[in-house]
Order: structure tokens, then sequence, then C-alpha cells
């Protein structure tokens, strides 16, 4: 079969194979659906030293010199295919971390890499929602920047049920039985230290 040099009437032409990644990308290798690959180019795998080999219908990039295509988005190859550009559609995809393994990585729209390898909050009742890593979220009766947001008790605990006794203690249980605030006895005619209750302590 002739290339595009040989038979300039084949369809053809150049596929920009992009890539949206949150993690660094070490290498990749993926099989190529719809047209036959000439070539590959360009692009962030070329701009990070990465040899790129093709075959008619298999793409590899790797480095030999241990360098890396920063996590970002943008294209990471181009590619020349003979057939309907339009009809390029990655599959098999495999792309490696830096330390050998193998990323969770997916194809979006036929010739987008995704790699989604970080967590983040999607939560829109965390604190941090679409920041990257768990959400988190405010202690109970508290908003996201420390505002208590039911009432404070006396102790100045939010949320606390603590209350003032009738002897003006913040939490305190009242006066002991028969006694006042003070301490003084009162006898049983409702006077504080009265002779009532005086003369029946003395029986």
């Amino acid at each position: 079969m002739c290339d595009l040099a040989d038979c300039p009437e084949l369809p053809g032409g150049d596929v920009a194979i992009l890539y949206n990644t949150d993690s660094d990308i070490a290498g990749f290798q993926f099989g190529v659906e719809g047209v036959e690959v000439e070539a590959a180019y360009g692009g962030a795998a070329e701009a990070a030293g990465f040899t790129v080999s093709t075959s008619a219908t298999v793409v590899i990039g790797f480095s030999l010199t241990g360098s890396v295509i920063e996590a970002g988005s943008g294209v990471l190859t181009n590619l020349t295919v003979v057939g309907e550009t339009e009809d390029t559609c990655l599959a098999d995809l495999i792309v490696s971390d830096p330390a050998g393994g193998a990323y969770g990585a997916t194809v979006l729209d036929c010739t987008t890499i995704v790699i989604d390898e970080i967590e983040s909050c999607e939560d829109p009742n965390a604190c941090n929602t679409g920041a990257d890593g768990a959400c988190e979220y405010p202690e109970d009766n508290f908003d996201c920047d420390g505002n208590c947001l039911v009432d404070v008790d006396c102790n100045g605990d939010c949320g606390g049920d603590a209350v003032v006794d009738e002897c003006g203690v913040c939490g305190g249980d009242g006066p002991e039985d028969n006694f006042d605030c003070d301490g003084n006895i009162n006898d049983e005619c409702g006077d504080c230290g009265g002779i009532y209750k005086i003369i029946n302590l003395l029986r």
C-alpha cells in the first residue's frame, strides 16, 4: 500500500493526540483504529525528549533518560495517518507512572488521554469543594470558617447545655437542701438561720 507521499489522492493527514493529566507521564502505548499510522511527531512527548516509535496500528513513547511529561494538558503527539482523520480512535491504552506502574488512564472522544489519579473533593457541602484531597467538613455546630451556628452556653461552649443556676453559678446544681446559696440554714418557717431549726438541732 502506498503512503501519502506516493499517493496524494489518498485521504489522510495529521491528527493531534491530546492529554489531560493530574500526574506525570513516564511512558505511553496505544493502538490506533480507523486509520493507518505513518509517523508521530511533536507535542509534549518530543518536548520531553521521548522516543516515539510507530507501526501502522501502534504508537509507543518512552524516555531513555528518565524524563517525564509533567502533569497538565495539551498535545501529547501528532500522528500522520492514512485514512479519514475523523475515524482515528485510540485503543488498548497504557500509560506508565515514574515508578513504572500503570495509571488508570481513559480515552475521551477517541483522541484525548485522560489521567485522573489524584483524589479531589466533589461534594458541594464540603469546605474544600474542587480541591485535591479528601473532602473536609466543619465540626458539628460550626461553619467552614469556624463560626458557631447555634447558641453558646454560659461556659462559652458552642451548642453546650450548661446554664446558670439560681446561685449564679454556670453549670451549678443550686443550693443544697435546707441551705441558701451562702450556706446558711433555712428553718421550717423560711427564715435563714431561724431559731426553730436551731432548737430542733439541739434536741
